[in-house]
């Protein structure tokens, strides 16, 4: 790290993880690495002479700070390189001179990375709310026109937002930065305890109905279930409820997603709302079966202690770009794990 330590949020750690509910030992290599995960120790820096991009890359001397940069070690080089000279040398050049600031999000925050959002800033956010007060918080330029990523934000003491325009280069004298809590998909128990505490304080999550969900991504711009009709037609068999969450505000997905006893979707953004569902509820993630690399979100069902069952589908991948695939669901086998998923619970 480049900067000094002001405080310590969590020391390093392991984390045991639960295999799957409906686990089956020839899945034994999609989650194997991941029964025990090490969290490194995070904190709040104070970092000098920095300058930020709109996409919240931070470079000192010319290095970019690799702990608010998500990518593959094999990618890591174009921010030192290609990324590096386009910024210094065709972006717009700033000096912040504002009040004491803090910079909360990273390079995959967004404008399509809500998940991120959720899951690598909130959970930063909740670790410094008693002070954030005295700060102004940093964030990229379409932060101002989605409104759910404003919304998300009244969860907490925020007073004051900078915006990073885009294309931008920014020069910071100091500049305030929270560490993940851990890598992008891994979860701290502490930490998500605290978040999911704070959203109770924050939103009425009085269940009025006790309700199952299926979560659609056909208003999404990719990866798609490619027979969702026929997926639907079982779903409908046992009461599940077809909601797509571009039509709800931020805290009325929270509401629903805390209010259902049993939640399918596929592989995406919409599972990072798992983070306020229900201790003891149920969700199944439709997975890729060439996958074995994100288990963020049976990571996150463990975390919040749900019920974590999954589907191997076909998929076909649309180009190389990480996660951009659509599935074939095997219908057959998806009502046979519907039934054990809300049948176990039933007989418990």
């Amino acid at each position: 790290m480049i900067g000094n330590l002001l405080r310590i949020f969590y020391k390093s750690v392991i984390v045991q993880n639960s295999l799957p509910a409906n686990f089956d030992k020839n899945d034994l290599a999609l989650f194997a690495k991941d029964e025990k995960i090490h969290l490194p120790e995070s904190g709040l820096f104070v970092l000098k002479n920095v300058f930020a991009t709109d996409l919240g890359i931070i470079y000192k001397n010319f290095e970019p700070l690799k702990e608010n940069i998500i990518c593959y070690d094999i990618d890591f080089k174009n921010y030192r390189f290609r990324y590096l000279l386009k910024s210094f040398l065709k972006f717009k050049k700033l000096s912040y001179k504002g009040n004491k600031c803090i910079i909360i999000f990273d390079n995959y925050s967004g404008p399509s990375g809500f998940a991120h959002w959720i899951c690598d800033g909130l959970t930063r956010l909740v670790e410094i709310n008693a002070a954030l007060i005295d700060y102004t918080v940093i964030v990229p330029y379409y932060f101002k026109t989605e409104n759910i990523y404003l919304e998300s934000m009244q969860l907490f003491n925020v007073s004051a937002i900078h915006y990073l325009p885009k294309n931008s280069l920014t020069y910071f004298q100091e500049l305030h930065f929270p560490t993940s809590i851990g890598d992008t998909g891994n979860f701290h128990p502490e930490n998500v305890k605290k978040l999911r505490h704070l959203v109770k304080t924050k939103i009425d999550l009085t269940k009025l109905s006790i309700r199952n969900l299926y979560i659609s991504r056909a208003k999404a711009k990719k990866r798609f279930v490619t027979n969702e009709q026929e997926v639907l037609n079982i779903l409908w068999k046992y009461n599940f409820e077809i909601i797509y969450l571009e039509d709800y505000s931020f805290h009325e997905q929270i509401k629903l997603v805390n209010s259902a006893a049993n939640i399918i979707s596929i592989h995406g953004a919409a599972l990072a709302t798992l983070l306020f569902a229900t201790e003891g509820s149920s969700v199944m993630e439709l997975r890729s079966n060439s996958d074995s690399n994100n288990n963020m979100y049976y990571l996150l069902a463990n975390v919040c202690k749900l019920n974590y069952y999954y589907l191997n589908c076909e998929s076909t991948e649309n180009s190389k770009t990480a996660n951009n695939f659509d599935l074939q669901v095997p219908v057959s086998e998806l009502e046979k794990t519907l039934q054990q998923m809300i049948f176990k619970k039933q007989t418990k």
